[in-house]
């Protein structure tokens, strides 16, 4: 499998229209296993990342850890 993969990154990363990440080498208990790695297509534009923000929790918008919940009146 090291054969394919010397082949075919360096030729997928070649293409300047693809950005292609880092082999992972996933692997399976009874044997065997994978090789996995992200394409992603960005015809005609640069390739960009970012970083999920979550806003941030104040401590009165949260219910106490051991707060329980109740049941919805009928």
């Amino acid at each position: 499998m090291e054969h394919v993969l010397a082949i075919l990154v360096p030729w997928l990363r070649a293409c300047p229209d693809l950005v292609v990440g880092d082999p992972t080498r996933l692997r399976h208990r009874s044997g065997g296993g994978r090789i996995v790695f992200e394409v992603i297509a960005t015809p005609g534009r640069p390739y960009a990342s970012a970083e999920r923000v979550d806003p941030e929790h104040h401590d009165s918008d949260r219910p106490p850890s051991g707060a329980r919940r109740r049941a919805l009146p009928n």
